[in-house]
């Protein structure tokens, strides 16, 4: 009910900015634009009743259809509210912009220039949400074997492979993944979403990744909205072990733990003790957290040395960043949370809804565990993880994807 609310609200905003605008006759701009809103309005709902039978390229043009309009009326409403607050302060400092000021008021301006923005950021989201990143993450760890200069995790989350998301981008993991030769990959959930199609394919794809160590993954929360019953079969066909409070000690210096979603909770399902998940692992040794959201178990707080997690995006489209920041108390990149414990939150590698991002570019991580090199040098880093920018890094992929580059122990965010 909230959502209808609030999406109802920004749908009526922008049906009174057309009528003012004056662009469409009144017979058109009237009734027939409104029940076209009201519509939009329940169209993320009736999508979800009507798309099963519907054939798959008439589901995918309707989801692009109700999802990029959602966009569009979101960010209307904030670039017409940002237009009118600048136009208020220009008249308090005495209208600075001169006979500018009185051309952009007009209600046709107040309506075309907002919607001008959204058009040129959406086509530019679009290019975006292709530019995926590399981001590494270096982590000395004590113990490490003489034979292993480095062991390599590669964290994917959020991909989001469904009714939107053609399985075009899990091909350009499955490249990337060859590329970095990651030792373990780990999925932090919403890998999976509703009314995925080429179920077969997907899993040919991820099964297609074979890292030394395995394939580990948490369920997010759309896995539970699009059944588990559906989702669960993927994974285990994809080559994954699923974990769901669950501790695996992958090498003697590493060791693993995760958690489902809260969704879970919300079902009536058992919630995963994670301190003593954590307590089950050998020590000294690397402990890892997977948890699709980024929240924290006070209890669990130095007994582990990194938490990725993902869900927020980064927010996915401007301005909405700030709300996951609001809501979870945390950007995107790595976090300190006191003693060994760190968190790091993804922006995710695909999208949910409209397939664009907008300044939320999507990355795939990179952790790197590399042996504690005693003396001033790693006193100097200040934390046992770090962030850097590695010189002669490499260039994008045609795709989209950064290639690797040199010596990427050294952390990079290329």
């Amino acid at each position: 009910m909230a959502f209808l609310t609030i999406y109802g609200g920004f749908n009526g905003y922008a049906w009174w900015r057309l009528r003012l605008a004056d662009l469409l006759p009144m017979a058109l701009a009237g009734r027939p634009a409104a029940y076209l809103f009201v519509v939009m309005t329940l169209s993320p709902i009736l999508l979800m009743q009507i798309a099963g039978p519907l054939p798959v390229p008439a589901r995918r043009l309707a989801a692009l259809f109700t999802y990029l309009w959602m966009a569009g009326v979101f960010q209307f409403f904030c670039w017409s509210v940002f237009t009118r607050l600048l136009l208020t302060l220009g008249r308090r400092l005495g209208n600075p912009v001169g006979p500018w000021a009185a051309t952009v008021s007009t209600p046709r301006a107040l309506f075309v220039l907002p919607f001008a923005i959204v058009v040129t950021l959406t086509l530019y989201g679009f290019w975006e949400a292709r530019q995926v990143a590399i981001r590494t993450l270096t982590f000395p760890v004590a113990g490490l074997p003489p034979d292993v200069a480095r062991f390599r995790i590669m964290q994917v989350s959020d991909l989001h492979l469904g009714m939107v998301e053609p399985d075009h981008r899990l091909q350009n993991v499955a490249r990337l993944a060859r590329e970095m030769a990651p030792d373990l990959l780990v999925g932090t959930g919403d890998l999976f979403d509703s009314f995925l199609h080429e179920r077969e394919e997907v899993a040919a794809l991820w099964a297609s990744i074979t890292p030394p160590a395995g394939k580990l993954a948490v369920t997010g929360n759309h896995e539970f909205y699009a059944g588990l019953g559906e989702i669960l079969p993927l994974y285990i066909a994809g080559g994954f072990t699923l974990l769901r409070g669950e501790a695996r000690q992958i090498t003697p210096f590493l060791g693993v733990i995760g958690v489902d979603d809260p969704t879970a909770q919300r079902l009536g399902l058992p919630t995963a003790d994670e301190a003593g998940l954590l307590a089950t692992l050998a020590s000294p040794g690397f402990r890892l957290l997977l948890k699709h959201q980024p929240l924290i178990d006070p209890a669990a707080r130095d007994h582990f040395d990194l938490q990725l997690s993902g869900h927020t995006h980064g927010g996915q489209i401007f301005p909405f960043a700030v709300v996951p920041r609001l809501t979870f108390g945390f950007w995107p990149g790595l976090t300190p949370l006191g003693g060994r414990s760190h968190l790091f939150l993804t922006r995710g590698t695909g999208t949910w809804g409209p397939p664009i991002r907008i300044f939320a570019p999507p990355e795939i991580v990179i952790i790197d565990l590399v042996p504690q090199v005693a003396g001033p040098v790693a006193a100097a880093t200040g934390m046992p993880g770090r962030e850097g920018t590695t010189a002669g890094g490499g260039g994008r992929t045609p795709d989209g994807f950064r290639s690797a580059g040199p010596s990427p122990e050294n952390g990079s965010d290329r």
